[in-house]
């Protein structure tokens, strides 16, 4: 019987192992929230696993080490088609928006290159 549990929890290990390094494992939710800016790039991307990435420009300015003024910029993914004609047209219009978004913890590939998931745009 020990023998047997043993073999099934390997085998458990391994699959779970497998579906990790392949990016299949959809993550762990860490936490959600709202960012606010104007999203200026928004393209789907990716070699294996194609994913709808992009950028929200957040308004603010900081300094870099030269003195040089610079954007601040977050990086998001999508995955829901909905959400994603949203953006496609926030892009387009170039008008201000509020993306609400999930925050995953060791999130796989095939999910999006950025640990942020944007569920909504208003």
């Amino acid at each position: 019987m020990k023998k047997i549990i043993t073999i099934l929890c390997l085998m458990t290990l391994i699959l779970g192992l497998v579906v990790y390094f392949l990016g299949l494992f959809p993550g762990i939710p860490y936490s959600e929230g709202h960012r606010s800016g104007v999203v200026f790039k928004f393209s789907k991307k990716g070699f294996i696993y194609k994913t709808w990435e992009g950028d929200l420009s957040l308004g603010l300015t900081d300094q870099d080490s030269s003195g040089a003024l610079v954007s601040r910029v977050w990086e998001f993914s999508c995955t829901d088609p909905l959400t994603i004609k949203k953006l496609q047209q926030a892009e387009k219009t170039g008008n201000r928006v509020s993306l609400h978004y999930k925050e995953y913890f060791l999130r796989g590939s095939y999910y999006g290159r950025t640990p942020y998931n944007v569920l909504d745009v208003e």
